[in-house]
């Protein structure tokens, strides 16, 4: 994933856009990520989470750069749905709520929406 980044990166800068040290920026951000724990790359979910967060902060910033958004964006992967987590829960109803936190982490990694998540829980506890 980081090689998609550079090579988006390379494009913009090729195209002489300010987005080109943007990209820079949220490279060397990623990076450093793998390079401070231990030395190593960054992983694709280290990579995934960064993208989630810096978007969610950018979105809530009124004076945020749309394209940079949506740029950031482009490279998440497509997130569990509202249904297959509800499936996914209706199959675990048995356990409390850390427990079947746990179990959604476990089953989606960083493609899940935990708030989501938890108020589907929450939902699907209130009517059963």
């Amino acid at each position: 994933m980081i090689d998609q980044l550079k090579s988006k990166s390379l494009e913009f800068r090729k195209l002489k856009s300010p987005m080109g040290a943007t990209m820079a920026f949220h490279i060397s951000e990623i990076q450093r990520i793998g390079k401070s724990d231990g030395d190593r790359e960054t992983t694709s979910d280290e990579i995934i989470l960064y993208l989630k967060k810096t978007v969610h902060k950018l979105k809530s910033q009124s004076l945020s750069n749309k394209e940079e958004i949506k740029t950031l964006e482009s490279f998440l992967p497509e997130m569990v749905s509202q249904d297959a987590l509800r499936s996914f829960i209706f199959n675990i109803k048995d356990l409390d709520k850390g427990m079947a936190m746990k179990a959604i982490r476990e089953q989606y990694g960083v493609l899940v929406d935990m708030q989501m998540a938890s108020s589907i829980y929450a939902e699907f506890r209130a009517n059963n």
